[in-house]
């Protein structure tokens, strides 16, 4: 029986970890920039319209982040496409 020895992954991707934290930032940042364009871009009739308060989503999205990018793609933009 033939021993085969042990390959060592990590040696083949020495930035492995960097990277994943690194990519897994860049998407939290661009989901985060999207969202905070979006609601900024609608108008503010639009808003009114859907019972929103347009203010109040952008003050969510720029202080909570992606927590309130996702809260704010969750809830208030499918609001926003219904009116």
């Amino acid at each position: 029986m033939v021993a085969h020895p042990v390959v060592d992954v990590t040696s083949y991707l020495p930035l492995g970890p960097f990277l994943l934290v690194a990519l897994v930032g860049l998407v939290t940042f661009v989901v985060w920039i999207v969202a905070l364009v979006d609601a900024l871009r609608i108008n503010e009739r639009e808003w009114n319209r859907a019972g929103q308060s347009k203010l109040l989503w952008v003050l969510l999205i720029a202080l909570l982040g992606v927590i309130g990018a996702i809260l704010y793609f969750a809830m208030a933009r499918p609001s926003l496409r219904r009116h």
